[in-house]
Parts: C-alpha cells; structure tokens; sequence
C-alpha cells in the first residue's frame, strides 16, 4: 500500500495593498503568503525588478519614465497569481 503523499499547496499570495514611492522609484506591496523565494511582479503586463521580498511584503522597482495613471498590479507565486488589482500611481514632476 505504498504511495506518494502530496505535500499541501500554500495558500495564494494575498495583497492587502500597494504603495507606489514614485521618489523612490519603487512600489511596495504588503500582503500574506508571498513564499520564500523571488515573485514575479507585474504593471499592466510590465514585469519589474524584484529587489527585496519577505513572506508578507515585496518591493519592486518602477519603470523610468512610467506615465502618472491607473495601472493593473499582479503578483504570482509559483505559477499562482492573487489576482489583479488597480492602483492608482501618482508621479509627481521633478
């Protein structure tokens, strides 16, 4: 009766929200269950550069020359995305 025992899937990562730092050039995201390795982040289909993460918050940066807007936000895990959600990010001119 030997067989493979299925270890149990984590749950989702979960965005609570999603604090752009235009200034900064970074965006900071606070949530639940991002795991222990590097999510894949993405802005209305853009993937950006993950610069640090822990388990409960990530920080990616922007784009250069992002456009003041609404932007749709992913962020995915595993092949496992928490769904999209719309941030609204404020560029301020320099």
């Amino acid at each position: 009766m030997g067989g493979a025992v299925a270890a149990p899937t984590p749950p989702p990562p979960a965005s609570s929200y999603a604090q752009p730092d235009s200034g900064a050039g970074q965006i900071v995201i606070v949530g639940t269950d991002f795991g222990t390795s590097a999510p894949v982040v993405t802005l209305s289909g853009f993937q950006l550069v993950v610069v640090s993460f822990s388990n409960t918050d990530v920080v990616a940066m922007l784009p250069a020359l992002i456009d003041p807007g609404t932007y749709t936000l992913a962020v995915s895990r595993g092949g496992t995305n928490d769904g999209n959600f719309p941030i609204s990010l404020i560029v301020e001119e320099m």
